[in-house]
C-alpha cells in the first residue's frame, strides 16, 4: 500500500519516486505530531508515566502542555508531549531540566 502511494505521488506530479517517498514521510510525521492523545493513551504508550501522574502534574503546572477540550477533558498533542519529554532528559540526577512550563529546578 505504501509503495502504491509513492508511485501515485510520483506519477501525478512528475516527481522522482524518492522525492515522493520523502514527501509522504514528512506528511505522515506532521500528522503524527498533531495526533491528540488522552492520558490513558500516554500511560499505555509511554511506560513509567501514569494517568495519575499526568493529572497531578496538570494541577500544579509541572506537566506537559495540554489542549483543554472541555471542563473535564484534556488531550496532549503527541509532538508537544514528545518535545516536553525530550526537554526533561538529563545525564545525572543532580542536573536541572528545562523549566519552560513552570517545572521546579
Amino acid at each position: 500500500m505504501f509503495r502504491n502511494q509513492v508511485e501515485h505521488l510520483a506519477k501525478g506530479g512528475n516527481m522522482d519516486p524518492s522525492n515522493a517517498l520523502d514527501e509522504l514521510r514528512a506528511t505522515s510525521e506532521a500528522a503524527r505530531r498533531q495526533e491528540l492523545l488522552s492520558r490513558d493513551d500516554i500511560a499505555r504508550e509511554y511506560k513509567g508515566i501514569s494517568r495519575r501522574w499526568l493529572e497531578l502534574a496538570a494541577l500544579n503546572g509541572r506537566g506537559p502542555p495540554m489542549v483543554r477540550l472541555s471542563a473535564r477533558m484534556v488531550r496532549y498533542q503527541r509532538g508537544a508531549f514528545e518535545d516536553w519529554l525530550e526537554s526533561h532528559v538529563v545525564s545525572n540526577t543532580s542536573q536541572q531540566t528545562n523549566t519552560s512550563r513552570g517545572c521546579q529546578k
